[in-house]
C-alpha cells in the first residue's frame, strides 16, 4: 500500500501515547505501550482529569516523557493506596517497570474491586483497634465453602485495608459521622463501579490462621476466609482430619511452643511449653489421635520427627535426619519423607514407628526434591521440586510408591514451589508457590491427573504452610501480612528519629 504517513512523524494521541511512542522509538514499542495508554485512561476515569495535561502539544509531550503524573491520592486522599500503586505502575516511564501483560492489570483491579466491595459491606461492623508498628503480622486463617466470596474478621489488629479510621471508629455514630460514612460509601461505590468497567475493558513475624472453604463442585471459584487468630505469633499449622482441632507453632520472645485449638469453642491449650527450638512439619494422624511434628534444637543440628498424643501424654521420637515434613499413608501404617545429603535428595518410606526405612526415589544436583504428600489412594507420592538447570524453577511431580520413575503433574513451573497437599478425593493438589522471583508466595490448585492450574489466593500477603481436612472442605494456612514504615533520623547527635 502507498505510504500515508510522513517519515519521522510521531503517530499517536497526545496525552495517551507512551513515552517510547512519543519519542518515536518504534523498535521498543510492544504491548507495554498499550498498558501505558490504558493507565492514562484509568487515571482519567478515576480523577476526571488527564495525567499529562499541558498548555499545548509540546508541553503535554514533555510532561509525558519526563515528568511524573500527579498521584491520584494527592487529588483524592480517600482513594485506596493499592489503586494509586496500580496506576503508577501502569504509567511508569520505563517499560520494564510497568506491568508486562494486561492480564496482570486485570487481576490486580479485580482483586482490589473485591476488597473494596467487601469493605463497603463491613465498614459499619469492623472497628479498628490501636495497632503497633510491627513489621510483619502473622496469623492463621481458614478458607471455607460459601455462596459468595467474603472476608470475615472477628477481631482486628488495626485498620483494615481500604477502611479509613477517620470514618470508622469506636464511639457513638453522630450525625456528622453518619454523613461522613455515607459520603465515604458513595465514593467507594463510584470507584468500584469504575474498576468494574475498566476490568471488562482490560479483559517478619507470623500472622493469622485462615480457614478456607470452597465450592467443591467447582473448586476455588467461591471461597470464604475466616481469621482464627490475630496475635501475630503463629509459625506453623495443621488441622485435624475431622476439622475439630488446629495445632500451631507459636513464637514467644524468641522461643517456640505448640498450642492446640478446639475449633468449636475457640479455646487454646498449650501442649508443649516454650523452648529454644523450631517446630515444623505439623501433621495429625489419620484418626486424629496423634500429632507428628519436626523439631530442631539450637544445640543439635539434626532434625528429628516426634509423635505426641493429642489429648496429653509423652512425646516419642520416631526418626532422625529428616529433611521435610512427614506424610502418612492412607491406612496410617507408613510414612514418607525427604532426606537430604550433599548434592542429592531421596524419598524414604518407613513404618509409622520409624522402623523399616526404604528408599523409593532419588534426585541429584541440579535437581532436588522439596516437600511431599502421599496420595489418598496410596499409589503415588507427590513432590515439589527445585531445579538449577537453566533458569531456577520448581514444579510438581509424582513417584510410584512401589518404585519407578517420576512423572510431571503439570507443565507449569514456578520460581519456587514448597508445600504440597492432596484433596481428599485425589482430584487435585494444593501447593504453595511463587510464580516469579519478586512475588509473594500464594496457594495454587493443580488438578490431577490433567495438570490444569488455578490460583487460589491472589493478594499481597504471603502463604506457605497449609493443611486440609479429610473431606477437603476446609484448609488452614498461615497468612503473613507485611508492612513497612519510613523514618527520618536527624543528623544531629541525640535527636530522636521520627516516623
Amino acid at each position: 500500500m502507498p505510504q500515508h504517513s510522513a517519515p519521522g512523524t510521531v503517530m499517536g494521541t497526545v496525552g495517551y501515547m507512551s513515552p517510547e511512542q512519543a519519542q518515536g522509538k518504534t523498535k521498543e514499542i510492544d504491548q507495554r505501550s498499550d498498558i501505558f495508554s490504558f493507565g492514562c485512561i484509568l487515571y482519567e476515569a478515576i480523577t476526571g482529569q488527564r495525567a499529562f495535561a499541558g498548555q499545548d502539544t509540546i508541553d503535554s509531550l514533555n510532561k509525558l516523557i519526563r515528568e511524573p503524573e500527579t498521584p491520584i491520592r494527592d487529588l483524592n486522599p480517600s482513594l485506596p493506596a493499592d489503586l494509586d500503586r496500580i496506576v503508577r505502575r501502569c504509567l511508569a516511564k520505563d517499560p520494564e517497570d510497568r506491568y508486562q501483560t494486561i492480564k496482570e492489570v486485570a487481576i490486580e483491579l479485580r482483586d482490589l474491586r473485591r476488597e473494596m466491595e467487601s469493605a463497603t459491606g463491613t465498614e459499619d461492623s469492623v472497628k479498628p483497634s490501636s495497632g503497633s508498628d510491627a513489621v510483619v503480622s502473622r496469623g492463621v486463617q481458614t478458607i471455607s465453602q460459601t455462596e459468595t466470596s467474603s472476608l470475615e474478621i472477628p477481631t482486628s489488629t488495626g485498620p483494615q485495608p481500604g477502611i479509613q479510621s477517620a470514618d470508622v471508629g469506636v464511639g457513638p455514630l453522630t450525625a456528622t459521622r453518619a454523613v461522613q460514612r455515607t459520603e465515604f460509601t458513595l465514593r467507594r461505590q463510584r470507584i468500584v463501579f469504575a474498576l468494574t468497567a475498566l476490568i471488562v475493558a482490560a479483559g517478619l513475624s507470623v500472622g493469622l490462621y485462615a480457614f478456607i472453604k470452597w465450592d467443591r463442585t467447582t473448586p476455588f471459584l467461591k471461597i470464604k476466609v475466616n481469621r482464627v487468630t490475630s496475635t501475630g505469633k503463629a509459625a506453623g499449622v495443621a488441622i485435624s482430619p475431622d476439622g475439630r482441632y488446629i495445632v500451631s507453632a507459636v513464637n514467644k520472645a524468641g522461643l517456640q511452643s505448640l498450642e492446640l485449638r478446639q475449633v468449636a469453642t475457640n479455646t487454646n491449650q498449650e501442649i508443649i511449653p516454650p523452648a529454644e527450638v523450631s517446630y515444623g512439619g505439623l501433621l495429625f494422624s489419620q484418626d486424629g489421635n496423634y500429632i507428628y511434628y519436626v523439631i530442631q534444637e539450637k544445640s543439635n543440628p539434626s532434625v528429628e520427627l516426634y509423635r505426641k498424643p493429642v489429648l496429653g501424654g509423652e512425646a516419642t521420637k520416631i526418626l532422625t535426619d529428616i529433611g521435610s515434613r512427614a506424610s502418612l499413608s492412607p491406612d496410617g501404617k507408613r510414612l514418607a519423607f525427604v532426606r537430604r545429603s550433599l548434592g542429592a535428595t531421596a524419598v524414604i518410606l518407613a513404618n509409622a514407628d520409624g522402623t523399616g526405612e526404604k528408599q523409593i526415589a532419588s534426585s541429584k544436583s541440579p535437581d532436588f526434591y522439596n516437600e511431599l504428600a502421599w496420595s489418598p489412594d496410596g499409589s503415588v507420592i507427590a513432590l515439589t521440586t527445585i531445579s538449577f538447570s537453566g533458569n531456577y524453577h520448581g514444579t510438581v511431580v509424582t513417584v510410584p510408591v512401589d518404585g519407578g520413575g517420576e512423572k510431571p503433574v503439570t507443565s507449569q513451573t514456578w520460581f519456587y514451589a514448597n508445600y504440597v497437599a492432596w484433596l481428599g478425593d485425589g482430584s487435585g493438589l494444593i501447593i504453595s508457590a511463587e510464580e516469579r522471583s519478586y512475588d509473594v508466595r500464594q496457594l495454587w490448585y493443580v488438578s490431577y491427573p490433567s495438570g490444569d492450574v488455578r490460583q487460589v489466593t491472589n493478594d499481597l500477603n504471603y502463604y506457605d504452610v497449609m493443611s486440609l481436612t479429610a473431606d477437603s472442605s476446609s484448609l488452614v494456612t498461615v497468612q503473613i501480612e507485611q508492612s513497612s514504615s519510613i523514618w527520618v533520623l536527624p543528623v544531629n547527635a541525640g535527636a530522636a528519629p521520627r516516623r
